[in-house]
């Protein structure tokens, strides 16, 4: 059904009203939940083509799967862009970002993230 949904967003996305941040937040979510984060991430990609604002949600839906993929670059980027934008993300996600780049030897990175929140 997610096709369904896909389907029904893009349809959304060519008519009056337009596709709002829920309708891809949703969809984001759903992707990230079944696994296929290629596609919640090509979603996130077009929210901001669209001019959408991302909010705490889209990030909440991210940066975990970023964080199982092991992508904390991006993971730390989507941190920082959030917190830019006083989308304040919970203590537990910061806390999977902060110890995965720890791992990963770029303790400058985690620091910073540590004094930005």
């Amino acid at each position: 059904k997610i096709s369904e949904a896909e389907k029904l967003l893009e349809e959304l996305r060519t008519k009056e009203p337009k596709a709002d941040i829920f309708s891809f937040n949703t969809l984001i979510k759903v992707y990230c939940n079944d696994g296929k984060f290629d596609d919640a991430k090509r979603l996130y990609d077009e929210l901001l083509k669209d001019g959408l604002k991302e909010n705490r949600w889209t990030y909440e839906a991210l940066i975990p799967v970023l964080c199982e993929k092991g992508d904390f670059d991006f993971a730390l980027e989507l941190c920082k862009k959030s917190l830019g934008l006083s989308c304040y993300l919970s203590a537990g996600i910061l806390q999977v970002v902060v110890d995965g780049l720890v791992k990963q030897s770029k303790v400058d990175d985690a620091n910073q993230l540590v004094e930005l929140a």
